[in-house]
């Protein structure tokens, strides 16, 4: 970083090698450095995205929102689709974490573009469920099943009965959820 300070990636592994010395104020410093430093706004989400997950890391679930915000409005600002659904994706789980679970279907459904894999459908239905919207992780689900038995999709066959499973444990049918397990 002495050497160059654009170079982000060197910015994200010694903010890693902080964090696993229990270091994430340092590690956020130097991400955040970066942040300054960052040439495109690709990068600039990413580094974003990046202090978002090292907030998470400390239990920091405000910050780790506030920071994904941060990421969406540059994103958005650039017309970076990819990147605008992967951050929606990373706030659902941050507000299914957080106590903002009535937002995990908005951000849900701004991440999944309409052609998703279903392999993708199982994961949106695991966090709709945790995020309390167990009607839609259903719809998801079925969706994604569906999609899976026409394209012989072995991920989601195998996967699914598990997600269904889940679905059934968050809607409270501890039974059926069992049943689908056997």
């Amino acid at each position: 970083l002495e050497l160059g300070p654009t170079f982000g990636e060197a910015a994200v592994g010694l903010a890693e090698v902080r964090h696993l010395q229990g270091r994430g104020t340092e590690a956020r410093t130097i991400i955040t450095s970066a942040i300054g430093h960052a040439s495109t706004p690709q990068v600039r989400t990413g580094l974003h995205r990046r202090l978002a997950l090292s907030y998470l890391m400390d239990g920091k679930v405000r910050e780790a929102r506030a920071e994904l915000g941060r990421a969406l409005a540059i994103a958005e600002e650039a017309s970076l689709e990819n990147v605008i659904r992967g951050t929606h994706r990373d706030m659902a789980i941050v507000d299914g974490l957080g106590d903002k679970g009535r937002e995990v279907g908005a951000h849900l459904a701004a991440a999944t573009a309409p052609e998703a894999p279903p392999g993708l459908q199982v994961n949106n239905a695991l966090i709709f469920a945790a995020g309390g919207h167990p009607a839609v992780a259903r719809t998801t689900l079925e969706t994604a099943m569906a999609h899976a038995d026409a394209a012989d999709n072995a991920y989601v066959k195998s996967h699914g009965p598990i997600a269904k499973a889940m679905v059934l444990m968050h809607e409270g049918k501890v039974d059926e959820a069992m049943t689908e397990l056997a």
